[in-house]
């Protein structure tokens, strides 16, 4: 839902490409991911939207997520592919879109509400400030974690136990009733 606005070419002034509209609330934040050729938004609705832009040139809602808080300050990695976000409830999280898997880190470090982060690639550090006052630096400079393929199986890949529904397995194996931790 967004006006295409044709350019002049070869302008000595910044040109207005496009509108985007559709935000129910106020818009705290957006990042450009230039290799998808669409924009992230965040709302004080809670809400986290991915416009991607369309063969009409206009920027269409595509992803929808409502977060358990409102979301306040954004920061795109074009490199490794990492969104940065945070929140009113004083948390960063660190969400790997690169490794296609899903993982997000959360990252703790702040009194009030997150306003601002800001990353340097070339340090691999994010910094990021809060309503109080608070700047804090963070070695973001993390391998990967991939997680594994996921299989159909009735036992965990990793400690090879049987889960909580395979009541067959876990009663031959003289499983049932123990409490089952990860190391």
């Amino acid at each position: 839902m967004a006006a295409e606005i044709h350019p002049k070419p070869l302008t000595r002034r910044p040109v207005l490409l496009n509108k985007i509209e559709g935000s129910q609330d106020v818009v705290n934040a957006a990042v450009i991911i230039p290799k998808e050729d669409g924009v992230i938004s965040v709302s004080e609705d809670r809400t986290i939207r991915v416009w991607l832009k369309r063969d009409s040139g206009q920027y269409w809602p595509s992803v929808y997520h409502a977060m358990p808080c409102s979301v306040t300050a954004l920061c795109w990695d074009s490199v490794q592919r990492v969104l940065f976000s945070g929140s009113s409830d004083h948390s960063i999280i660190m969400w790997d879109i690169g490794g296609r898997k899903g993982t997000a880190i959360e990252l703790q470090g702040h009194n009030e509400k997150v306003q601002g982060l800001c990353y340097a690639h070339h340090t691999k550090q994010l910094i990021s400030c809060s309503s109080d006052g608070g700047i804090t630096v963070w070695n973001m400079d993390v391998k990967r974690h991939e997680t594994p393929e996921w299989l159909d199986s009735d036992s965990c890949q990793k400690c090879e136990q049987p889960f909580f529904w395979n009541f067959k397995q876990m009663w031959d194996s003289k499983k049932i009733g123990l409490r089952q931790v990860r190391n």
